[in-house]
């Protein structure tokens, strides 16, 4: 008898008839998972701690832009070890809406059945319940201080007071702020740089608080940190970009 005839593969081809998108869908979120885990835990000694989350997953390529943007801000190094070095947690986060949405296009473009569209939303919104938890955790008690946000992510801790307000972190609130605590990226020639410009039309820049879990760290060690994080934060909003083939 062939493998083709065995029960077991005609059930492994059954399964993937019915479950193909969602075995892909779900293994694309661990995949991201996975990848947002460990740089979320694997602690790189780094001078400047970016946070991204939103709908964008961030390669390699993108990522190393991003975190060279914010090394050449300017030259003052916290770690005196000779370098600036930026370490970019990216998390992908999908509000509701867009999970919404996503399924459905799946609907519409492969045929999914409604039994499966149902199924596939359930297991991405699972995915994004651990995902949102390992923003909090990060945004409560982790390195990351300047924060690159989707409205969704932004909202959150928005509703919770946890963003610095502009008027104190660069000392005035811009007349295109999105709000008194933010900017959308792109209204920011820094926002345009290379890296940075791949992110979603819609994502913000702000800066959290300092942790409330500071002492658990050290209360001078946090402050002295955050302060340094702050400038890099307020030389990103004031940047001007200047061709390379202009005239002084």
């Amino acid at each position: 008898m062939g493998f083709k005839e065995t029960k077991f593969y005609k059930w492994l081809d059954n399964y993937w008839y019915h479950y193909k998108w969602i075995t892909l869908i779900v293994l694309l979120f661990a995949t991201v998972a996975t990848i947002g885990t460990v740089q979320m835990f694997t602690r790189q000694k780094g001078d400047i701690y970016v946070l991204y989350a939103g709908p964008a997953v961030v390669n390699l390529q993108n990522e190393t832009y991003i975190e060279r943007a914010f090394s050449k801000l300017d030259e003052k190094d916290y770690n005196n070890d000779g370098e600036i070095i930026t370490v970019l947690r990216s998390l992908a986060l999908f509000s509701p809406e867009e999970i919404s949405g996503q399924t459905e296009d799946e609907v519409k473009e492969v045929g999914v059945p409604n039994e499966g569209y149902t199924l596939n939303e359930q297991m991405i919104g699972v995915q994004m319940s651990n995902t949102l938890q390992t923003f909090n955790q990060e945004i409560l008690g982790g390195d990351s201080v300047i924060c690159l946000l989707s409205p969704y992510a932004y909202g959150i801790v928005r509703q919770a007071d946890g963003f610095l307000p502009l008027k104190d972190a660069i000392g005035y609130q811009p007349p295109n702020a999105y709000d008194d605590c933010s900017l959308l990226l792109k209204d920011t020639d820094f926002g345009n740089l290379e890296g940075l410009a791949y992110l979603p039309d819609d994502t913000l820049i702000c800066i959290r608080r300092i942790s409330s879990m500071s002492f658990m760290k050290g209360q001078k060690k946090t402050e002295a940190a955050y302060n340094y994080q702050l400038e890099k934060f307020n030389l990103a909003i004031t940047y001007e970009h200047i061709p390379e083939n202009s005239e002084n």
